[in-house]
């Protein structure tokens, strides 16, 4: 998960406000390393010359502005798609191999947003429950974007019971 960090600790905030606290923006934390500024959507868009909205689709790649913005991929460039994927893996899981399902996607380091993953069993109710969603790895890619995997908890195939993933990002 994340590590607790001081929002400013240049500033010499009081460590007793809650208010002088947030979470790192890195899977597994950042202890005693200061993270880079966050980026908002309107500074992101104004250093990559995004003209449109959020929700425009300034290089017609399918992806809109906030999206492209969520995944750290270049606005302007329609081949700059982020990788993701949904894939079916044997692995093995307290001592049983078995078939599961693993999501993998791009997500932006600096980003002052947030993409969480969730599942649901029925397209209604979304969770994100650890007993049915696992974080797995977060490897940064150097150039301010990380290979995010999460994996389903339960097994898959036939005769089980069948899941859907999903990104929020807000």
């Amino acid at each position: 998960g994340s590590s607790l960090i001081l929002i400013n600790p240049t500033d010499g905030p009081p460590h007793n406000q809650p208010g002088s606290w947030t979470t790192s923006r890195r899977f597994g934390g950042t202890p005693g390393v200061v993270e880079p500024a966050a980026l908002n959507y309107a500074s992101w868009a104004n250093l990559n010359g995004i003209q449109g909205e959020l929700n425009d689709d300034s290089d017609n790649d399918g992806l809109s502005n906030f999206w492209e913005f969520l995944f750290g991929s270049k606005p302007g460039q329609a081949n700059d798609a982020p990788e993701f994927s949904l894939r079916i893996r044997q692995v093995d899981v307290d001592g049983q191999a078995g078939d599961y399902l693993f999501l993998n996607f791009q997500r932006n380091l600096y980003a002052e947003a947030s993409l969480t993953v969730e599942v649901s069993l029925d397209l209604i109710h979304w969770t994100t429950d650890p007993t049915m969603i696992k974080p797995m790895t977060e490897i940064n890619n150097g150039n301010g974007t990380a290979t995010v995997t999460y994996r389903f908890a339960h097994p898959v195939g036939k005769g089980k019971q069948r899941a859907f993933f999903r990104l929020r990002g807000q």
